[in-house]
């Protein structure tokens, strides 16, 4: 008896998913869509995240530069001024 009613509820199972199969293979390609997009953004983050520390650096060395490049631009613009 319960072989025959495990019978029957796989053939109802099977029925239904094959009555719905366009919208199982619709939800299938749209997962595997999905799961690409996500991975890709994934790849970027972590390209973004592996790249972080090198660009802390820059951004702590940034004022450093900003002055020295006044100093440089101050000392030629009294070079020009006195022509030495």
């Amino acid at each position: 008896m319960y072989n025959c009613i495990g019978f029957f509820f796989r053939t109802l199972q099977r029925t239904a998913y094959d009555s719905q199969a366009p919208e199982t293979t619709k939800a299938t390609n749209q997962s595997e869509a999905a799961d690409l997009m996500a991975q890709s953004a994934l790849n970027s983050i972590e390209d973004i995240l592996h790249d972080l520390p090198r660009q802390v650096d820059q951004a702590r060395k940034l004022p450093r530069d900003v002055e020295d490049t006044n100093k440089v631009t101050s000392q030629v613009a009294t070079f020009v001024k006195t022509g030495f």
